[in-house]
């Protein structure tokens, strides 16, 4: 496949809209609505970030739009980036240590169920809602990942009474995705972009084109693909 089908490939799949201070980009069956709101000649503005299933309908920037909501974010402001991209770091550890835990319990070693592994990526995911918490994160994103601190648990006992749940874990898999990229979009653009806004007034002039290449990236990055592919091979 040629650089040319490629990129036509990639504008069909991953689309970004731009609305004065909105920008909506819709990949994996999934819309993000990011809106920039605050005063931003003080430097004070924040991000509203909405994910929801796509289901063909026409998406419009309204936040009070919330049919197959996912996720909900306000009050993400730039003093906010160091555990959410944290976060995005802790969930893409997880499809690997999961599939290095099922091929240690399927050797059924008396003394290793493979819970460690999984313990590992919880101590640091507890650490990081324990921060946000003591720096008052907005109270909807330390819901969402406090949602799935919780599924993870579930699997974590799953492996130590040795009844591990390959549905449960793919549909944690599945949930933890829109979170990682919401939070990906917000590190890794919405950072850089809210600065430049409390520098400039205006967001970036390739402000679209960069969230698009970001979101690119995004697509090819699956939790459930990698899970099942490291469990295949390990």
């Amino acid at each position: 496949m040629g650089a040319e089908e490629e990129d036509k490939n990639l504008n069909e799949l991953v689309r970004v809209r731009h609305k004065n201070n909105s920008f909506l980009t819709t990949f994996l069956s999934v819309s993000y609505l990011v809106i920039s709101y605050g005063d931003r000649a003080k430097g004070k503005s924040a991000l509203f970030v909405s994910a929801r299933e796509n289901n063909g309908d026409e998406i419009d920037y309204n936040r009070g739009d919330c049919n197959d909501e996912i996720l909900m974010w306000s009050g993400i402001t730039v003093n906010h980036f160091d555990i959410v991209h944290r976060i995005t770091r802790i969930l893409m550890l997880i499809p690997d240590k999961l599939a290095t835990a099922c091929a240690i319990a399927e050797e059924k070693l008396p003394d290793d169920s493979g819970d460690f592994l999984i313990n590992l990526v919880t101590n640091l995911y507890d650490k990081a809602i324990e921060e946000a918490i003591q720096k008052n994160y907005p109270n909807s994103f330390i819901s969402s990942i406090l949602d799935l601190r919780e599924e993870l648990r579930d699997i974590t006992v799953g492996f130590v009474s040795r009844d591990i749940d390959q549905h449960g874990i793919e549909e944690f898999l599945k949930r933890c995705q829109p979170v990682l990229n919401a939070a990906k979009i917000i590190a890794d653009w919405g950072h850089s972009e809210m600065v430049h806004v409390s520098r400039y007034q205006t967001f970036s002039a390739d402000a679209s084109k960069k969230l698009f290449d970001l979101c690119s990236k995004l697509y090819s990055r699956n939790l459930l693909s990698e899970y099942r592919e490291l469990l295949h091979n390990v």
